[in-house]
């Protein structure tokens, strides 16, 4: 009898993190050619040179939980890339709730042209919660060219002071 109770209590489930995968209508992109661009200073800044900014959402918090890890995979012409984000964050990533965010190489010659894209081919994250997809929700292209490290305090057009 004690040996049924003591087997019945190992069996009660244990809480695991749940695999999902990225919306697959949000793959084979470049962050220049994405649909929605968003610099945030919370979720990976920019825009900066030469950088591109990658944001990921669940798009169903209070079902999905948190993000706990993320492994996205690009390609470029140099080859496939695999990046992964983690709880520990990175000077260029990081979890943030149910946001991630991650800064990648955008392929830019000094002079601003896109040579070397990295895109967006899979991804799969670890969640708190259940199941379903996550979104590519933003991107923050690079900017070309020399940076300018008084660019975001002037004005956009000083005509108009």
């Amino acid at each position: 009898m004690l040996a049924a109770a003591i087997g019945l209590g190992s069996a009660a489930p244990a809480w695991a993190d749940t695999t999902i995968n990225i919306n697959p209508a949000d793959t084979g992109t470049t962050a220049a050619a994405f649909r929605t661009h968003q610099c945030d200073p919370n979720l990976g800044g920019g825009p900066f040179q030469a950088e591109d900014v990658w944001v990921f959402a669940l798009p169903a918090a209070a079902q999905q939980g948190t993000f706990t890890s993320l492994t996205i995979d690009f390609a470029t012409e140099g080859g496939p890339a695999r990046e992964t984000i983690t709880t520990t964050p990175a000077a260029d990533r990081a979890i943030v709730g149910d946001k991630a965010w991650i800064r990648t190489p955008a392929g830019l010659s000094s002079s601003g042209q896109l040579v070397n894209p990295f895109t967006l081919t899979n991804a799969t994250a670890m969640i708190t919660g259940t199941d379903g997809t996550f979104n590519l929700a933003q991107t923050c292209p690079a900017t070309g060219g020399t940076p300018s490290p008084s660019a975001s305090a002037q004005p956009s057009d000083p005509a108009s002071d």
